[in-house]
């Protein structure tokens, strides 16, 4: 059996329209790589806007057409509840669930 490929991608600061062209460039690299998870570990963004809520839903989307399964970990309170309300639940992972992820990133 072969192991599971995991990528992470760290994203830092706000994600807003001013950001979310490099965060969903650095998202689809990611994919393009065919890990069988990518991980988007939000603990360093600071605030989520729409914008960066339709990269991370664009993702998701990208993510299940290539059969890389996408998890969004570390997200504080308020990013939780917006991405609840975009539709992106599915794709949190519950930090007491989650096993700390390699230092390697995207």
């Amino acid at each position: 059996m072969t192991p599971e490929v995991r990528l992470v991608v760290r994203p830092h600061g706000e994600l807003t329209s001013g950001t979310v062209k490099a965060v969903r460039l650095r998202l689809l690299g990611a994919l393009a790589k065919g890990p069988d998870v990518l991980e988007v570990d939000l603990r360093r963004v600071t605030y989520l806007s729409a914008d960066g809520c339709g990269a991370l839903h664009a993702a998701v989307v990208v993510a299940r057409s290539v059969d890389t399964r996408l998890v969004i970990t570390h997200a504080q309170p308020r990013a939780r509840a917006i991405l609840g309300q975009a539709g992106l639940s599915p794709a949190l992972q519950d930090d007491a669930d989650h096993e700390c992820s390699p230092e390697s990133s995207a």
